[in-house]
């Protein structure tokens, strides 16, 4: 039986509205990297026109293996 290491970054893909109004560029299917792999929680992402950051919810489609990771 092995044991699930919690990777140290995690990737996933966002697409939002930069928060800033003066921007409010429409970032569509970036790329971002974060630490950890919990996926139910925000981060701050740089909008790609105006280089400010919006906090953009990681949503939650992976599986959910719990102690055994079986999906």
């Amino acid at each position: 039986m092995g044991y699930y290491d919690e990777p140290e970054t995690s990737e996933a893909t966002v697409s939002f509205t930069c928060s800033n109004n003066e921007c409010g560029h429409e970032n569509k299917e970036l790329e971002v990297s974060f630490y950890g792999s919990r996926f139910t929680e925000e981060i701050e992402v740089e909008c790609e026109k105006c280089c400010l950051d919006t906090k953009v919810f990681i949503g939650d489609d992976s599986c959910h293996c719990g102690d055994r990771c079986v999906c």
